[in-house]
């Protein structure tokens, strides 16, 4: 028996706030309320079937986005020490519900991105080793609930469309460069085409159309790549000609803290055959304070991933060719590139790849609306 990664329990995340009928002001004063861990830790999302009954939190004290209760989680929730702490950890990715709370017309998702010294040859039928991985940052999807009354043309400069930190952000090149960036705007973008999508891009910023059904929506992409390095306290905010339209808190759900990780960062292990990937191993590593550890009680961890994916890109044509990942009942995650998994629009999107056709390979897993990944690359 195997986790398809979308059965898990529910979650309850505890929240105070102050109300005031306006929805901004009450999110950012969101105060999440979590129990402590055996390791520490602040757990603020709770599994409800792992629940051990009735749930007196006691005193609430702090006056921060965290608050801690009387409670201990050991207490009130039916898992191990080492799941608790994993989940605290993990779970850190639900403090996003403050920006879907906030935002109704624009939702966002966040994307992390850490980069490794391991070459796609040296994880080839051996794992790769979680301490020469390195943050690189984190960006932004900003995708529209329905057309919001634009079009193609606006999105792609005929409308100013900002998006503009609370205080400037560094951002990086794939060269290690770096430049300080005080808005994205969609000023002098490139309009084309991807696949069967327009789209347009510049300095930044990228903006898709979509259209399903006869309904057409739009994505909107903001440090490409994962470059933003520095997360600033406050809010970004989302014009389009001039008029606000969202806003959000990023900082609050930051998986790096003192400069390391609180996300779990994946070990993998590409395996081969005949010359051909054709699967894949991934564990998961927590960073303690002195040394990265295996994870190896996954109970609190697939409660609340909903999705979790290990990719190849091709070098032949640059497609990007993915299998979905699978935890099992002994708590291993594996994958196959078998051509088992048969995409929407036909085909399978999981062929075996030649060892010598890899140009880059990644893993990534995606909890609430942040998405976690890893690249392996020459």
């Amino acid at each position: 028996m195997v986790n398809d990664l979308k059965k898990s329990g529910p979650v309850t995340v505890l929240v105070a706030y102050d109300k005031t009928g306006d929805r901004v002001s009450e999110g950012q004063s969101f105060r999440f309320i979590s129990l402590p861990t055996p390791g520490g830790k602040a757990l603020s999302s709770l599994p409800n079937e792992r629940l051990k009954g009735n749930l007196d939190l006691g005193k609430i004290s702090g006056s921060k986005r965290d608050v801690t209760s009387e409670a201990r989680s050991t207490d009130a929730i039916d898992l191990s020490a080492s799941a608790l702490d994993s989940m605290a950890d993990a779970g850190r990715a639900l403090k996003n519900l403050a920006n879907a709370y906030m935002n109704s017309a624009w939702k966002s998702q966040t994307f992390y991105f850490w980069t490794t010294t391991d070459k796609p040859s040296d994880v080839f039928d051996q794992f790769s080793t979680p301490a020469h991985s390195t943050y690189k940052g984190y960006g932004f999807y900003i995708g529209s609930n329905g057309d919001q009354g634009l079009s193609y043309e606006d999105v792609c400069g005929d409308k100013a469309i900002t998006f503009t930190p609370p205080s400037p952000v560094t951002t990086v090149d794939n060269q290690g460069g770096t430049s300080t960036l005080t808005a994205y705007s969609n000023s002098g973008v490139n309009r084309s085409t991807q696949g069967s999508n327009r789209i347009c891009e510049g300095g930044g910023y990228y903006a898709r159309e979509d259209v399903y059904d006869g309904r057409k929506s739009f994505m909107l992409n903001f440090g490409t790549g994962g470059s933003i390095t520095s997360s600033p306290n406050g809010l970004w905010r989302l014009k389009v000609a001039g008029q606000e339209v969202a806003r959000y808190d990023f900082d609050m759900a930051s998986p790096i803290v003192d400069g390391k990780p609180t996300a779990l960062i994946p070990r993998a292990k590409f395996i081969t055959a005949g010359g051909q990937v054709t699967g894949v191993e991934v564990e998961l590593y927590r960073w303690t304070g002195s040394q990265y550890e295996k994870l190896d009680d996954l109970g609190g961890f697939r409660r609340l991933v909903s999705e979790m994916n290990a990719s190849i890109t091709r070098t032949s044509d640059d497609k990007e060719i993915s299998t979905r990942l699978k935890i099992g009942e002994d708590n291993k995650i594996t994958g196959a590139f078998d051509s088992s998994d048969v995409g929407k629009e036909g085909g399978a999107r999981n062929p075996p790849v030649a060892t010598s056709d890899v140009k880059y390979m990644a893993v990534y897993y995606v909890i609430a609306n942040a998405s976690y990944r890893i690249e392996f690359r020459n």
